[in-house]
């Protein structure tokens, strides 16, 4: 069985890489948004997590605000990363930060 190679298919796909463009041709092909950032207030990175926030605001009968979080923590991995780095690459501190909230409830996801 003989492969043929079509030179100007991986010239491009190179060229591309080198560009790091490639991520974003895979992406304009129809991937979804990745979960972290579905419903997302807020999205940062730990050493070992990315967190998405989703922050509400009530007040009470007292005429007192409160800001609420449900925060979703996210296992690190390869394509989480790549996927993060890809969407906040133009942010000045990739990781971010967390917004400061009255009260919080968290969930992991492996």
């Amino acid at each position: 069985m003989e492969i043929k190679v079509n030179n100007e298919v991986i010239d491009e796909l190179l060229t591309a890489i080198g560009q790091g463009s490639l991520r974003e041709i895979c992406n304009q092909k129809g991937k979804q948004s990745p979960d972290f950032m579905i419903g997302a207030s807020n999205v940062y990175r730990t050493s070992e997590y990315i967190v998405k926030q989703e922050i509400t605001t009530f007040s009470d009968s007292d005429k007192n605000t409160y800001m609420i979080s449900k925060d979703t923590y996210y296992l690190r991995n390869q394509d989480l990363d790549d996927s993060y780095e890809y969407i906040f690459a133009k942010r000045k501190e990739l990781n971010g930060k967390r917004f400061p909230v009255t009260m919080y409830v968290r969930t992991y996801v492996d």
